[in-house]
């Protein structure tokens, strides 16, 4: 049996934090043309921020790394 526990709704936090630092970096990118590499996250959260920017048109999402240190990288689309 699996029991989750979401104290002082830090699920729906956590989720809104990594959505603003998703759309704040993207906008940083798609301005710059510079990647930008996150720190390590686990899957949930990565894929939190890849579904975010999965409709931008500007900037594409990657996931590198191995197991546990696995982070994103957010790239400027090539024109």
């Amino acid at each position: 049996m699996i029991v989750l526990v979401d104290i002082g709704g830090y699920k729906a936090n956590r989720k809104k934090q990594l959505e603003i630092l998703a759309t704040k970096t993207a906008k940083e990118v798609a301005r710059t043309k510079v990647a930008v590499k996150l720190d390590p996250m686990n899957a949930y959260e990565r894929r939190i921020i890849h579904t975010k920017l999965a409709e931008w048109r500007d900037v594409i999402t990657k996931s590198e790394g191995e197991k546990n240190k696995r982070y994103l990288v957010i790239r400027p689309k090539k024109s």
